[in-house]
């Protein structure tokens, strides 16, 4: 090779060298500038930087796409702060039982039938990252503890203020049947109550202590009931024709509320009266359904409660369908109406 040719191959690896340390150059330019612009959230350490445990919950997951991780991170949130209320309500029930009576034991099976689903409130969301090196998105979800619980607050409060007048009122009832009634419904202000009580417990423990004597009186005004439930023992009758199903449904009810039913030795009868007068239209036979509960004190006859209704006509093509529709109707009102309106 002549000098002449070897100049012209050393000018060729000069350029490619050239060249190639520009290519390099820009691909770690863009490196870092992908690194520079990923969020402080992407590890660990960053999320409890941004995201600290004192004013936030927080959930980090991964997706194919920006909606799935946003999903992903939604439920993971929600999972996470669903066990740990579900935990924490079983160990505090299971405390609170070694200092009740028999009788108090039983109420707290009872008073977890009125709580309802806690849901996620105030849940947020980071903008989803693509992570290149990952190539999936990543997001977190995180909720405020302190807005979650003012958002929440207004419903604690309420109860705070209706359910310990309503429950004192319904122990000044000079009746136990009246009591159990009065009871009930005081316990029905505390649904919405129970629906965030240990949402915000776990959100935000301290300010939840102010609303813990409500969740001590509720307990006590279960045990009141199982108290009440073994002196108050009613029996079902019905007037005029037998509605079989409508008796057995009015039963229901009353145990469902309390009390202890019985067709022997009880203290207070519930008188039932049903009625769904039948008349042709044309090729329609329509049914006018009505529907009457006196409940009397077996020791003087007193009536201590009743109840009414003259329901919406029902329609069938047939008579037996007409019969039907207003009996359904009947166990329909007796169920959502007796209770409330007794």
């Amino acid at each position: 090779m002549d000098m002449k040719d070897f100049n012209k191959s050393l000018a060729c690896v000069l350029i490619f060298m050239c060249a190639s340390g520009l290519c390099f150059g820009k691909s770690k330019k863009k490196d870092s500038k992908a690194k520079s612009d990923a969020p402080l959230w992407l590890t660990d350490a960053g999320r409890y930087s941004v995201f600290p445990d004192s004013s936030f919950v927080s959930s980090f997951a991964n997706g194919s796409s920006a909606d799935e991780a946003k999903e992903k991170a939604l439920a993971e949130i929600s999972h996470g702060i669903k066990t740990s209320v579900l935990a924490e309500t079983k160990r505090r029930y299971s405390m609170a039982q070694e200092g009740y009576s028999a009788s108090e034991r039983l109420s707290i099976d009872e008073k977890q039938k009125i709580q309802s689903k806690n849901d996620l409130y105030m849940a947020e969301w980071t903008t989803p990252y693509y992570d290149s090196a990952m190539g999936m998105y990543a997001c977190v979800a995180y909720i405020n503890r302190r807005k979650a619980f003012e958002y929440v607050r207004p419903t604690l409060d309420k109860a705070k203020e209706l359910f310990p007048d309503a429950y004192q009122k319904a122990l000044l009832q000079d009746d136990d049947f009246k009591k159990i009634v009065c009871i009930k419904r005081s316990q029905d202000l505390l649904k919405d109550f129970y629906s965030v009580y240990d949402f915000a417990r776990f959100i935000q423990p301290s300010a939840a202590e102010d609303y813990h004597d409500i969740d001590l009186l509720c307990g006590k005004s279960f045990a009141k009931l199982s108290e009440l439930k073994s002196k108050v023992v009613v029996s079902v009758l019905v007037k005029k024709d037998a509605n079989v199903e409508a008796k057995e449904c009015l039963k229901k009810v009353l145990n469902d509320a309390g009390f202890s039913v019985s067709d022997f030795d009880s203290s207070y009868v519930a008188l039932l009266e049903t009625s769904f007068e039948i008349a042709k239209k044309e090729k329609v036979y329509l049914s006018y359904p009505a529907i009457s509960v006196e409940v009397r004190r077996v020791a003087d006859g007193q009536i201590v409660g009743s109840y009414s209704n003259k329901l919406e006509k029902c329609a069938g093509f047939d008579l037996n369908g007409a019969k039907q529709k207003a009996e359904f109707e009947i166990k329909r009102d007796l169920e959502e109406n007796f209770i409330s309106k007794l």
